[in-house]
């Protein structure tokens, strides 16, 4: 299945890596990844495209929640089908 991700907040440094590597490391493979930081503002948004197993929906859901949380950052998970 499709998940995408999208993260925003605060710039800050390590924000993209705990994504990317929790994706991953459940057995995602990455489709896409747009990220925008920018400096003067001091903002940073992030969008990730992924396929995972559908198994892995809650699981990828509740932990980009928590990272986000840990992040300081708004994170929303979707996907256009849900299992």
């Amino acid at each position: 299945m499709e998940i995408v991700v999208t993260a925003v907040g605060p710039d800050n440094v390590g924000l993209a890596d705990p994504i990317i590597h929790e994706v991953t490391a459940q057995g995602a493979s990455i489709g896409e990844i747009q990220m925008y930081d920018h400096d003067e503002a001091g903002v940073f948004a992030m969008m990730c495209r992924v396929n995972i197993d559908a198994q892995h929906w809650e699981s990828i859901r509740s932990s980009m929640l928590t990272i986000g949380q840990s992040k300081g950052l708004s994170v929303r998970v979707w996907t256009p089908t849900p299992p």
